[in-house]
């Protein structure tokens, strides 16, 4: 996987292998707005529009709220962004490739800016282990709806919502 900005000085990558279909990993990431029932680190999040290049969406996240927009969509595998918060500017990478029955998720995130600069120290581990949780939260939760028998409609959105979490 190609870096998402080559120069930027804080660059996190993280991949997991999920006993799912792209689809079903896909019903779950893409559903923006349904992030904070499977990520308790995520309180809100509102889209503005249909899930496609230049869609704006929002999501609030411990003290920042990140104002996004969509770079690309390739549904089910893969979706981009960037955003901002706090004075930095980020950029999200997320795909998805199906092997022998497991997809392979792959992330990349980026921070940039002045403040990246100055920061980058602290920011590096921080961006790390936020994006392995977002991973590893993203495979309990994909594995617990097709272990529950969720069914996908379309391959984009599921019948019904539930979080491994208590």
């Amino acid at each position: 996987m190609e870096r998402v900005e080559g120069t930027a000085p804080v660059y996190a990558r993280s991949e997991i292998a999920v006993a799912a279909g792209a689809r079903d990993i896909w019903a779950v990431l893409a559903q923006i707005e349904e992030w904070p029932t499977w990520h308790p680190g995520v309180r809100d999040a509102a889209v503005e529009g249909d899930l496609e290049a230049r869609t704006r969406f929002q999501w609030a996240a411990g003290p920042s709220t990140y104002t996004c927009v969509l770079t690309q969509v390739d549904a089910p595998r893969s979706i981009t962004w960037r955003g901002r918060s706090m004075g930095l500017a980020h950029q999200c990478s997320w795909r998805l490739e199906e092997r022998s029955g497991r997809c392979l998720v792959r992330a990349e995130l980026t921070i940039t800016g002045i403040l990246a600069r100055l920061f980058a120290r602290r920011l590096r581990p921080w961006s790390q282990r936020e994006l392995d949780t977002w991973m590893q939260l993203l495979k309990l939760e994909t594995e617990a709806r097709i272990s529950e028998g969720d069914e996908v409609d379309d391959g984009h959105v599921p019948k019904r919502r539930r979080s491994p979490l208590p």
